[in-house]
C-alpha cells in the first residue's frame, strides 16, 4: 500500500530517511486533487445545469486524465478553471417579450459568432497556460541536458577546457527569459474578460487579442526563440509549440 504524505512526512522529519521532495510534493499534490475532484464530483448536478455545463464537464475529464498520468499539478489547475467557471454566475433566461402585434419591432437577428463567448475564452486561457507549462518542462529537460553534457565533458581527461559548472549553473537559468517575454499578462487578462459581462467583455477580449499578438511578434524576433530549437543538447520544438497556440488563440479571440 502506498504511504500517505503524513506517513512520508513521519519518515523524513522524525526517522530521518532521505525521501526526494519531489516525491513528497507529487504525493501532496495527488492527495490535493483527491479532494477537490470529490468536492467537484459532489456539484455534478449543478454542473450539468449550467449554460457552459457541458464544457466544464469536459475540463472535469482532461483533469482525471492529467492525474491517471501523474502530472497533478496540472490536473489541480484543471479543478481551478472548473471552479472559476462555477464561481461566474449564469445569465438568467431573457425575459419573453409581448409587445403588441401592430407595435412589435423588428426582432434582432442572433449574432452566431457570439455563441460560446465564454467557453472559447475559457478554454484559450487553458490553453495558454497548458503550453506554458508544457514549455518550462522542456526548458528544465533542456538545461538539465546541458549541465549534464558539460559534466561529462569536464570528466573526460582529453579535454583541454574545463567548464566553470557554478557559473554555468547561473547562466542556463537565462533560458528561462523566453517565460519572461511569453508571460502570465495573456492569463491575468483573460480571467478579467472571463469575469465581465457585455461590452466590458468584449473590450477586455480585445485587450487579450493585442498581447496575443505581442507575443507573435515576439516569437518572430527574440534571438533566443530563434536558436532555442536548434541547441545541439536535446531536440525540442519550443518555437513551434507557442506559435501553433498562439495562432489558435489569434483566431479565437
Amino acid at each position: 500500500m502506498p504511504f500517505s504524505l503524513e506517513q512520508l512526512d513521519f519518515l523524513s522529519v522524525h526517522v530521518g530517511v532521505a525521501i526526494p521532495p519531489a516525491f513528497i510534493e507529487n504525493k501532496r499534490l495527488a492527495e490535493q486533487f483527491k479532494k477537490r475532484s470529490a468536492e467537484i464530483a459532489a456539484r455534478s448536478d449543478e454542473i450539468k445545469q449550467r449554460r457552459y455545463g457541458a464544457a466544464l464537464e469536459q475540463l472535469f475529464k482532461q483533469a482525471t486524465a492529467a492525474a491517471g498520468g501523474k502530472d497533478f499539478a496540472a490536473g489541480l489547475k484543471l479543478l481551478d478553471e472548473i471552479e472559476s467557471g462555477l464561481a461566474v454566475p449564469d445569465a438568467p433566461p431573457p425575459e419573453p417579450k409581448t409587445a403588441k402585434p401592430a407595435e412589435a419591432p423588428p426582432m434582432a437577428k442572433r449574432d452566431p459568432t457570439k455563441d460560446g463567448a465564454f467557453v472559447k475564452l475559457q478554454t484559450s486561457r487553458l490553453q495558454w497556460d497548458k503550453t506554458r507549462d508544457q514549455v518550462k518542462a522542456e526548458l528544465a529537460s533542456l538545461e538539465q541536458v546541458i549541465l549534464d553534457d558539460v559534466k561529462q565533458m569536464n570528466a573526460d581527461p582529453n579535454e583541454e577546457f574545463e567548464f566553470d559548472l557554478g557559473e554555468l549553473a547561473t547562466k542556463a537559468k537565462q533560458l528561462y527569459t523566453i517565460m519572461d517575454k511569453l508571460d502570465v499578462r495573456l492569463l491575468k487578462k483573460l480571467d478579467e474578460a472571463l469575469v465581465a459581462e457585455n461590452e466590458l467583455r468584449n473590450q477586455k477580449q480585445k485587450e487579450a487579442a493585442a498581447i496575443v499578438k505581442e507575443y507573435q511578434d515576439i516569437l518572430n524576433s527574440d534571438p533566443l526563440v530563434a536558436r532555442i530549437d536548434n541547441s545541439g543538447f536535446m531536440n525540442t520544438s519550443i518555437k513551434q509549440t507557442f506559435a501553433n497556440v498562439l495562432n489558435n488563440l489569434a483566431k479565437n479571440l
